[in-house]
């Protein structure tokens, strides 16, 4: 997610991010915390090269906050 020049509208390393990218190393409340830090609904996520693997959105984090492991409170289930 970012700003593309109008002078390069087709090279992807010209994009000016708008919001980091977001890792395997971070969390949903890292993600959470980014979105929301920046006024943003979504945020793209990458993987240990960095490249793009998807979109981690607003929407998604809210219903995976009312998923939980049988047994586990504490523990939120994550399926991809």
């Amino acid at each position: 997610m970012g700003w593309q020049p109008r002078n390069r509208p087709d090279d992807r390393d010209a994009a000016v991010p708008l919001i980091s990218p977001l890792g395997p190393r971070h969390t949903l409340f890292e993600a959470l915390d980014q979105m929301l830090s920046v006024n943003s609904s979504a945020s793209v996520v990458v993987d240990e090269q960095g490249r793009s693997r998807g979109v981690l959105r607003l929407d998604s984090i809210r219903e995976l906050s009312n998923v939980q492991l049988p047994g586990r409170p504490d523990l939120l289930e994550v399926s991809s």
